[in-house]
């Protein structure tokens, strides 16, 4: 009988770590997947700017290779405007455990390339995220 009952609380115990161990891990990936789904829209933020910037030193302002690339920046800022946007209404500003420091900024780039509107909507939150240092 003693066996029985030895046994069964080492499968409870054993149960339990590897229900710690799972959140842990769950935890761990949801961080990952924040912090990847925030570098995609740095990139898709940037990297077209970087790239435009380039264009407009070469051909100049009024170049069909400058205006193409604006068309791009402006495609996917509606649609990173929009992920960030949810992330905002849904988490609040994200802490740097959960963004870390990159994710923040893209944030803020974000932010900064929106319309007053969405500035003014979003300030408060990222005032007491600079109060909080996040």
């Amino acid at each position: 009988m003693k066996y029985i009952v030895l046994f069964s609380l080492l499968i409870t115990m054993s149960c339990s770590n590897t229900t710690k161990s799972k959140e842990t891990s769950t935890t761990s990936k949801n961080q990952q997947n924040f912090i990847a789904v925030l570098d995609t829209i740095w990139a898709t933020e940037q990297n077209p700017i970087r790239s435009r910037d380039s264009l407009i030193s070469i051909y100049g302002v009024d170049s069909e290779l400058v205006k193409a690339k604006q068309l791009l920046i402006d495609k996917n800022h509606i649609i990173n405007e929009k992920k960030v946007k949810d992330i905002l209404d849904t988490y609040g500003w994200p802490t740097k455990e959960m963004a870390g420091e990159r994710g923040n900024w893209t944030i803020c780039n974000v932010i900064q390339h929106s319309d007053n509107e969405v500035r003014i909507q979003y300030l408060p939150m990222m005032r007491q995220a600079v109060k909080e240092k996040n």
